[in-house]
């Protein structure tokens, strides 16, 4: 696996990496490793097939996408300035 990272943003810091050769048994792995680490959907009553968003009570919000055709997993952390 094959990581790449970005950052940047005037309202919020963010963090972002991609893991590469992921399926999509490994995106569902990893929205359920960040939901036992606090995080709750965002959107609840939405389908998860290719992305989640999640929020933690420290303030965090992770946007997770899998991206089928490129098999890879784009994961971002942000949180908002105070």
């Amino acid at each position: 696996t094959l990581l790449a990272s970005s950052a940047a943003s005037d309202v919020y810091k963010r963090q972002g990496v991609k893991a590469y050769d992921m399926s999509h048994d490994d995106f569902l792995e990893y929205i359920d490793s960040c939901e036992q680490m606090g995080f709750q959907n965002k959107y609840p009553n939405e389908d998860l097939d290719y992305s989640y968003t999640g929020t933690n009570a420290n303030g965090y919000e992770i946007d997770v996408r899998y991206i089928d055709n490129m098999h890879y997993i784009e994961i971002t952390l942000q949180k908002e300035e105070q």
